[in-house]
């Protein structure tokens, strides 16, 4: 009589346990579920802005997206490495290559093609004009390798140095054939160029950075864009292909980006896209 009870009382709590899962299943039915992922990205740059403008889109799609800022340029990949973030967008190809092969670095991947490029420049509180250029100038310069590269070709570029081969994929100090303004150069990282250029003579920089510290992009002493080094979305591995990362991708490459940038960055960040918007 006690096994008939106690199949009979399992009976009645499956049956109620399976009532209740069907009732969730149609509530989920009338209300789809929210995906939350998290975005790593940098305050000191246009960066931040796109991914807002990201965020905006996904919205559409009841995704919600966080975002992470960080002040340097090395957690944002080390937290999408950790699995703390999802996706980040700060970087370009080579700065990506650099950390992959680092002692720190894994196997992060980029999420379609480059996204955005913004102009360099070099700009000076000092100086108005390349000819008011002196000996000893202090030069502030990015202390990482593919932005030091970048920087030290664009002052190759303007005869301002002179490297021994500037076709080399990487270039440091030690490759300066010629230093005839014999600058004192100073890496910093690069956020804090901008922040420091009222104690340098001259600071090579994103144009975007001027323009979120209010200074006139304008003002530069001479500016460059290299399309090759677009910023892109990056995350791990095994997400790259995945529904929502190509979802992800579409966004950042939407029309709520392209009109950001239109109204913040025109003429110093350049959408290297079509709009692909929902």
């Amino acid at each position: 009589m006690k096994k008939i009870l106690i199949i009979l009382l399992a009976t009645t709590l499956l049956g109620s346990f399976m009532g209740c899962t069907k009732n969730t299943a149609t509530n989920n039915e009338t209300k789809a579920e929210k995906t939350k992922i998290k975005v790593a990205t940098m305050e000191e740059f246009y960066f931040k802005d796109v991914v807002m403008a990201a965020q905006k889109n996904l919205a559409k799609d009841n995704i919600e997206l966080e975002i992470v800022t960080f002040a340097d340029n090395v957690t944002p990949n080390t937290a999408v490495m950790e699995g703390s973030v999802d996706y980040n967008f700060f970087e370009h190809v080579p700065f990506l290559d650099d950390f992959n092969s680092s002692p720190q670095g894994g196997d992060l991947k980029v999420i379609g093609s480059p996204i955005t490029a913004a102009y360099e420049g070099l700009y000076s509180h000092k100086y108005k004009s390349l000819d008011e250029i002196e000996k000893g100038a202090r030069v502030g310069l990015p202390n990482d390798a593919s932005n030091r590269t970048m920087h030290l070709k664009f002052l190759d570029r303007l005869k301002l140095i002179k490297l021994k081969d500037d076709s080399k994929e990487t270039v440091d100090l030690t490759d300066i054939a010629e230093n005839p303004y014999e600058f004192n150069f100073i890496e910093m990282d690069t956020p804090s160029i901008v922040s420091s250029l009222d104690d340098l003579d001259l600071g090579t920089c994103s144009q975007s950075s001027i323009v979120k510290r209010g200074i006139d992009p304008k003002t530069a002493l001479a500016t460059y864009n290299d399309p090759e080094l677009g910023i892109v979305l990056v995350s791990r591995s095994e997400y790259v292909d995945s529904e929502l990362s190509k979802r992800v991708y579409e966004a950042f490459t939407s029309q709520e980006v392209l009109d950001m940038i239109k109204e913040k960055y025109d003429n110093v960040v350049e959408p290297l896209f079509a709009s692909e918007s929902k």
